[in-house]
């Protein structure tokens, strides 16, 4: 029954990671359908003020703070977190596969591995959504400031996942080192007793 629980577990971690490409696949699509039907909608907007007299600043400004600027968008850190989430999603499978190769691991202890993997793989998507919407225009009002301090709390975020993912993969690889040479010692005891 446990095996059954681990290779639901291994599914949806692949779901998961299918979501993560779809999603930044659909992002990219609605971006561009987004910049379209703002040119024109801004665009009709404008006359309709100016012919109305109701164009000022502080619609102005507060439109303004609607956009994403190219400062945002290009931030390093944006790029970064994106080529970061993609090595945590691959590490976790990575993991998972050797794990589950060396067939030294118990069926909790295997079970315990894929819901960590699973739950790092989630907080990923949760990363790259919450960066999406801090990129999207539109989709919040934020002053540039505003946008690069949510986009340094998702990079730091990111940082902090990937310790624990390094941390966790050493100590996993320490266990199966472990217990592949317990493994070959109790070889050696069956061989030394001709079992």
């Amino acid at each position: 029954m446990p095996v059954q629980k681990v290779f639901a577990q291994e599914q949806e971690a692949q779901q998961l990671l299918l979501n993560v490409e779809k999603l930044a696949q659909m992002k990219e699509i609605l971006e561009q359908l987004k910049k379209g039907y703002e040119v024109v909608a801004k665009g009709y907007l404008a006359v309709q003020d100016i012919s109305a007299g109701n164009y000022n600043l502080h619609k102005v400004f507060m439109d303004g703070l609607l956009e994403v600027s190219p400062a945002v968008r290009n931030y390093y850190k944006v790029t970064d977190i994106v080529r970061k989430q993609v090595d945590l999603v691959k590490s976790c499978k990575a993991t998972l596969r050797q794990v589950r190769a060396g067939d030294l691991l118990l069926a909790g202890e295997l079970d315990y591995q894929s819901k960590v993997m699973g739950n790092l793989m989630k907080g990923s998507l949760k990363q790259l959504e919450a960066l999406a919407l801090v990129l999207t225009t539109g989709a919040l009002r934020m002053s540039d400031e505003e946008r690069l301090k949510a986009v340094d709390r998702v990079w730091e975020e990111t940082n902090m996942q990937l310790i624990f993912l390094r941390s966790f993969t050493a100590e996993t690889k320490i266990l199966l080192v472990q217990r592949h040479k317990e493994w070959q010692d109790n070889g050696a005891i069956r061989r030394l007793q001709g079992k």
